[in-house]
């Protein structure tokens, strides 16, 4: 037991490199450690499953850097399952830097699924007014676009866009949000009032906030953080970024807990031996 007593006094540097070394390994070979998938995350897939061919998804990137890496997958999974559903894409953000972080996200997605832009999916960019803009939309899309796309082009010149001339027209609304109120506001200013599906999701932190309305059934399901990503990537049986940041958040966990035991065992057989160490010798 004596090495267990020792590991109390390891140096904490050789933690700081298993730690590392538990994140990074997951991440370069994801393990597919598994993932008890939500009724939330179930309930979003279905919403987006049961879309007709030729239905307008709006998917909208509210989220800026600093959300990213839990935000990402989520986009790009709705986006990969939309495309296979031949489900046309209209994206947009109430957020800066929004657009600009899920255009790489979905170019190649597009490319790899054949799909067209212009034709099948449209990138609006960011619409500064917030719930103003959202409001002339839900009634005058080209209006409260400023009639152009992320890269100015004319709407008019989309074809896309032809037949697509307010938001209440289309099928369902995805927000993708970093910040608050993320998804309600949505549901305010163009769900309720155009009778348009919402759902959406938030980082991990900001979830308990959007409960209310997952639990009355006002979303259509939701997605919880990287969790909810990754066990969207599962449902398409894409496993991808989430998938293995989850592996690599599980190892890390993991080790901890083990350190945790070790250093309890330790502090009990190290008290064992000091009171056997000072116990009087039989005379």
């Amino acid at each position: 037991m004596s090495w267990i007593v020792r590991m109390r006094s390891i140096d904490t540097r050789i933690l700081y490199v298993l730690i590392a070394l538990s994140i990074a390994f997951p991440l370069l070979r994801p393990m597919g450690l598994p993932i008890d998938i939500g009724k939330e995350t179930r309930d979003v897939y279905a919403a987006v499953d049961s879309l007709s061919p030729g239905s307008v998804l709006v998917l909208c990137p509210d989220y800026s850097s600093s959300n990213a890496t839990e935000m990402n997958p989520m986009i790009t999974a709705v986006f990969r399952h939309a495309m296979q559903r031949d489900v046309k894409v209209l994206m947009f953000a109430t957020v800066l830097e929004g657009p600009s972080l899920a255009q790489p996200l979905v170019e190649p997605i597009a490319m790899e699924l054949d799909k067209t832009y212009g034709v099948d999916w449209v990138n609006l960019g960011y619409k500064p007014g917030g719930n103003v803009t959202l409001t002339q939309m839900t009634d005058d899309l080209w209006t409260g676009a400023a009639n152009v796309d992320a890269f100015n082009t004319p709407l008019s010149q989309i074809p896309m866009m032809d037949n697509l001339k307010a938001l209440r027209q289309t099928q369902l609304i995805i927000d993708i949000s970093g910040v608050a109120p993320g998804p309600s506001r949505y549901l305010t200013y163009v769900g309720i009032p155009g009778n348009v599906p919402v759902t959406g999701g938030m980082t991990s932190v900001s979830v308990p906030e959007e409960m209310p309305y997952v639990r009355s059934g006002q979303y259509k399901g939701f997605l919880m953080g990287l969790k909810g990503a990754a066990e969207y990537e599962l449902l398409l049986e894409k496993p991808g970024q989430a998938v293995a940041g989850m592996d690599a958040q599980s190892m890390a966990h993991l080790l901890v807990i083990v350190f945790i035991i070790l250093a309890n065992i330790g502090h009990f057989a190290d008290k064992s031996s000091k009171k056997g160490a000072q116990r009087p010798a039989a005379s």
